[in-house]
């Protein structure tokens, strides 16, 4: 069947089948949201946001990709009929500054060299930010959550997946998280700022990269249940309970007590290298 474009009203599209590109006036938020369906989103060369949906579903009426626009937003829709094989996939341009907001069970996200702000979430599907720069809060059920080369804000987070993060620069105070999954932080430069990098059962790796260590650092683990690893000996020890088990705190400080370091796991283990 060709592309097939329904003009149901004077701001919203849905299209059915085959590839169809639509150009907007910059818009302060775009939201996204899919079953299934993948999104990439790119940085706009003419200030524009421009959006190019494929829909490829059999049977052809089974997927409608929707397009709402609003005066200071647009929202795209995945919407599925029923039982269907294949999906849609969705490439944005985007101006630097939009706030972007994407949701899917298992669809995939990329965004390479733009910088806005990013709120994420899948349940299986990966997230991947490539070269940008803004707020990221990133959450995946089982997905990779990956930033490479980023800076700004991060809030990264999976429950069994992996967070992988490499050569990312703090200019805000960070959180880096895995329930059973593992954690990987690769830094740019030596934070200014306070960070967080945990898991309850996994693995958590900060790797400073050759970069100066400077700052409070703190370890938490369960006693004699998980475990922490430094190049550097602890200077203090303290023991507490926490949810009725019993936990170990142990710190060192390095140049300044300023940022705070926190590498924290309950059965997991946390390792800092220099």
């Amino acid at each position: 069947m060709a592309g097939l474009l329904i003009l149901l009203a004077t701001s919203t599209f849905a299209h059915r089948g085959g590839v169809i590109t639509e150009t907007f006036d910059a818009k302060d938020k775009i939201t996204i949201s899919t079953t299934s369906g993948d999104c990439t989103i790119k940085k706009s060369d003419n200030g524009k946001i421009e959006v190019r949906v494929d829909v490829d579903a059999d049977p052809e009426d089974a997927i409608d990709a929707i397009i709402r626009e609003r005066t200071k937003s647009l929202r795209l829709q995945e919407k599925i009929f029923g039982s269907c094989r294949g999906g849609s996939f969705w490439e944005i341009s985007v101006p630097d500054g939009t706030r972007i907001q994407f949701s899917s069970a298992s669809g995939e996200f990329l965004a390479e060299n733009v910088s806005g702000e990013f709120e994420v979430n899948t349940a299986s599907g990966d997230i991947e930010f490539i070269d940008c720069k803004g707020e990221f809060d990133l959450n995946s059920a089982s997905g990779t959550v990956s930033a490479e080369n980023c800076s700004g804000y991060f809030h990264m987070s999976t429950a069994s997946g992996y967070v992988e993060a490499s050569g990312v620069k703090l200019d805000f105070a960070s959180e880096f998280s895995t329930a059973s999954g593992r954690v990987r932080v690769i830094l740019a430069e030596s934070p200014t700022v306070d960070l967080d990098v945990s898991t309850a059962s996994g693995r958590a790796v900060l790797d400073y990269d050759g970069n100066p260590l400077s700052g409070n650092f703190e370890f938490v683990c369960r006693e004699r249940k998980g475990r922490m690893s430094s190049p550097v000996d602890f200077e203090t020890e303290e023991k507490f309970r926490r949810h009725g088990e019993r936990y170990i705190a142990r710190t060192f400080t390095k140049g300044s007590d300023t940022p705070q370091i926190s590498l924290g796991t309950a059965t997991g283990s946390v390792t800092l290298k220099d």
